[in-house]
């Protein structure tokens, strides 16, 4: 994300342009950097994306016949109940500049783009773990800690997900 001293401008071409006038107005200098997740992160993402593809159903057949699973109103990660909500991608796009967005207060929620939800495919699956992994992140307090906590917090997290939570049946359930 685009940045110049404290202000963020979004990822587009424009906000891009904006955070390099603003930059030159004010002297400040523009930070363009995407913020690096540890490779524990990413190796857990990869791995539930594997997951994913092996439980999937491969026949078109058997796609036709399975009742389809809608996205749960909450997932419960061990204390905590996170909402689940859908939003209009014009407003996800064109006003948040995302495709989901995790809040870390109370009512814990994850806003999700409705049209990515509704197509309950891969990319609709990926999305809502991602914002999941934002979701453990903040439950481990994972902030400022090594890698094995990180991947330990995160392996604990993901199990919860993937064979306990409202979650399961429905992560399962994808039309590729």
């Amino acid at each position: 994300m685009p940045k110049v001293g404290k202000k963020k401008f979004p990822y587009t071409k424009k906000g891009k342009e904006d955070a390099e006038k603003y930059a030159k107005k004010t002297g400040k200098k523009m930070k363009n950097k995407k913020k690096k997740w540890p490779i524990a992160i990413v190796v857990a993402v990869s791995a539930i994306k594997e997951w994913l593809v092996c439980v999937s159903v491969p026949s078109v057949v058997a796609r036709t016949v399975m009742k389809r699973v809608p996205l749960p109103k909450s997932v419960t990660i061990g204390h905590f109940v996170i909402h689940l909500t859908l939003i209009d991608s014009d407003i996800a796009y064109n006003v948040c500049d995302m495709q989901g967005c995790f809040l870390s207060k109370p009512p814990y929620q994850i806003y999700l783009d409705k049209e990515i939800i509704e197509r309950n495919d891969m990319d609709s699956k990926n999305l809502v773990i991602h914002e999941l992994c934002h979701a453990i992140y903040f439950i481990y307090l994972l902030k400022d800690k090594d890698e094995e906590s990180i991947v330990n917090a995160m392996s604990n997290g993901m199990t919860e997900i993937l064979y306990r939570s409202e979650l399961k049946d429905w992560l399962k359930n994808c039309e590729n």
